[in-house]
């Protein structure tokens, strides 16, 4: 009996939970399908370690689906070319390009707020709250590696 009762709540509990990934918003194609260009005298970051010199983002975003890629000049110099393809699911998704972390899994509150975990070799190592604002010409991504927290504002390409 104890097993059969462990068994069903279980299945409840995969069931809830399924059901509040499938109650999260959709994005916004309209809103987020853009190429964004980082602000650096709008965006503050933590240590020198985080902090960038340019950055351009290309989001495409279709149903639940993200595809996001990167080209950024480092404080230090360095170019870096990095992406994900993943889905708003709450599951983990290969990331390439990038040294910081291995898999980023992302979801959607709202249609124009995102959130992304990130984590390397199992371990997370951040998280980020992107936001495009409602008149769709910024996208600001508060970020956290757990030493550091950067402010990025991103003004949508014209």
């Amino acid at each position: 009996m104890t097993n059969f009762k462990t068994l069903t709540a279980a299945v409840a509990g995969i069931a809830f939970a399924s059901s509040q990934v499938a109650m999260a918003a959709s994005l916004n194609a309209k809103a987020w399908n853009a190429t964004w260009h980082l602000n650096v005298a709008e965006s503050k970051f933590g240590s020198p370690e985080t902090s960038e010199k340019s950055e351009t983002r290309k989001y495409h975003v279709a149903g639940n689906h993200v595809t996001m890629r990167s080209n950024v000049v480092t404080g230090d110099g360095r170019s870096m070319h990095w992406g994900y393809g993943a889905s708003t699911d709450a599951h983990w998704y290969l990331t390439s390009g990038n040294p910081a972390f291995d898999h980023v899994a992302l979801t959607a509150p709202t249609d124009r707020e995102m959130k992304a975990e990130t984590r390397k070799n199992k371990e997370q190592t951040g998280h980020a709250t992107l936001t495009v604002s409602a008149d769709g010409k910024q996208l600001r991504m508060e970020r956290s590696n757990g030493k550091a927290n950067d402010l990025l504002v991103f003004d949508r390409e014209k």
